[in-house]
This record gives structure tokens, sequence and C-alpha cells, in this order.
């Protein structure tokens, strides 16, 4: 026990110590910046997310938030996202044996199609979808994220990027507008 002591070393709490936590808010230990997006950056990737977009027939505009943040809103196109997500959604909901998940979930779902928007968790993204809308949502996200970097580490409340990402399906007051059929997958 008494190594294990002489091993910790407790730092006081000077300007010192604290110092290096108050320059990490703006800049990382590798000289990073914190997460920045501008008009300029978005500019430059704004190319190649209309080159995906148009790949699937689909329309959509770009926004920066908060100067942190580049999001993305689909609001029309050929692409019927939110009945695939709610297939997806569903089918999920017939496996949970416990009433009440597959309840709430069919719920979500339903409430998808009443709104005809939704939320794409980016970091899952892969996961909600199938098929060529699913091929949609990787190559839009991969376009948004052309020169990006993510050194986080959530486990400990660290997180290091060059800009975060939204990918939206319509919006709460504007549905998205489905104008095709969904092509199969190629």
């Amino acid at each position: 026990m008494q190594a294990i002591e002489k091993t910790r070393q407790f730092r006081p709490l000077t300007e010192a110590w604290i110092y290096p936590i108050l320059v990490s808010r703006s800049e990382n230990r590798k000289g990073k910046q914190m997460a920045f997006m501008d008009q300029k950056r978005k500019a430059l990737l704004a190319p190649g997310i209309k080159s995906v977009l148009r790949k699937y027939g689909l329309k959509g505009s770009l926004k920066v938030g908060n100067h942190t943040s580049l999001s993305l809103t689909v609001t029309e196109g050929s692409l019927d996202f939110i009945g695939n997500a709610v297939e997806l959604i569903n089918r999920e909901a017939d496996t949970w044996s416990h009433h009440a998940k597959g309840n709430w979930m069919r719920e979500a779902a339903s409430n998808m199609l009443k709104s005809q928007s939704m939320d794409v968790n980016v970091y899952h993204a892969g996961d909600h979808f199938t098929g060529i809308c699913r091929k949609a949502i990787l190559e839009l996200i991969e376009a948004m994220n052309v020169g990006n970097y993510n050194e986080s580490r959530p486990e400990v409340d660290y997180f290091c990027v060059g800009w975060y990402i939204h990918v939206n399906i319509g919006r709460w007051n504007k549905p998205y507008k489905y104008t095709g059929t969904m092509r199969k997958a190629g």
C-alpha cells in the first residue's frame, strides 16, 4: 500500500497547473485548433457535397452553425429516407421481446412518418438505413468530412474535432419531399 502512495503525484491547484487546461479549450496538445467552421470552408466543401446530392437526385442546403459545425438539410429527392428508416425501425421493434421497447420504437417511427423529417445520427448512420439510402447517407457524410479529423475520446469527455457535422432529412417546419421511387442498390 505504501508503494502505491509513493507513486501518486498530486499537483497543487495553482496557476501553473491550470494553464494547460485553459489552453486546451482553444488548442489541443498537438497544436490543433478547437472545432471551427466558417463560410470559406463551407464554400470549399460545397461542390463535393452538391455532387453527391446530384448523383442521388437530391436537393439540400448547407449552413454553418455557431462557427463549429456544418449542417446539411436534405429537402427533397428521389430516395425515400423516411420510409427506409421507418421500415428498419419497425423491423427492429418486432425483435424486442420487451413490449414497452417495441411500442416505443413503433411510436417513434409513426412520429417520423407524420413529420416527414428526421435527424441522422452521423456516428451510426450505417445502422439506420439500408440499400441505396445507406450508401447515399454515408457518401454525404464522407463528403462533409473531407479534411476533418476526429481524435475524440468520449469515455474521458475529451472532444477534439476539426468541425462537427449534422445531417437532417427535412425540417421540423418543412417536411422532406419524396419525389420518386427509391432506386435499388447497385
